[in-house]
């Protein structure tokens, strides 16, 4: 009850507070510290993201889930321990990258059949493919340099009988 003293505004906040509020619909999230802990770990050591969740027990898709909620949340500027766990992965993976080009950077004064370097290398050029991997590519040309002439097996078939290009109109196996 209210007086003077201590008007209605008083007693509501005295009240204790209601209950938290849902997180939605569904079994509630395995996104725990110990589970955030184990995928970063495996990331800091090389894991691809698919073995650091199964380390952790959750499968790809519950982590792609995670980073991608996590992004936006960090897009929105919204705190949460999705955005949390998507710094922490990042950190994470840029430690491992770190880590290796380090070592290799160590590695240059090693004699080569004393070091791991090629396998170092192999796993940055793969795990890291936009920033590490070799970009090659391979240029098909045609006779003397033109385009490549392309055939529909209908049209090969005319002219190895000497029958000449198949129209479009003709139907296979008439």
């Amino acid at each position: 009850m209210s007086d003077e003293t201590n008007p209605p505004e008083a007693d509501a906040e005295a009240a204790e507070p209601g209950p938290e509020p849902k997180r939605g619909r569904g079994q509630p999230t395995k996104l725990t510290p110990a589970v955030a802990d184990k995928v970063v770990e495996g990331l800091k050591v090389g894991l691809s993201p698919e073995l650091a969740s199964e380390r952790a027990g959750i499968t790809r898709r519950t982590y792609a889930r995670w980073k991608a909620k996590g992004e936006r949340d960090d897009e929105a500027d919204v705190d949460s321990d999705e955005r949390d766990f998507c710094h922490r992965i990042a950190g994470a993976r840029a430690e491992f990258a770190y880590d290796a080009c380090d070592w290799l950077k160590k590695a240059r004064d090693i004699p080569s059949k004393e070091t791991n370097a090629p396998t170092v290398t192999f796993m940055l050029e793969r795990r890291y493919r936009e920033d590490y991997g070799r970009s090659e590519s391979v240029e098909l040309t045609g006779k003397g340099g033109g385009p490549v002439q392309v055939q529909t097996l209908e049209d090969a078939i005319a002219l190895s009988n000497g029958a000449g290009a198949a129209s479009p109109d003709d139907e296979p196996g008439a």
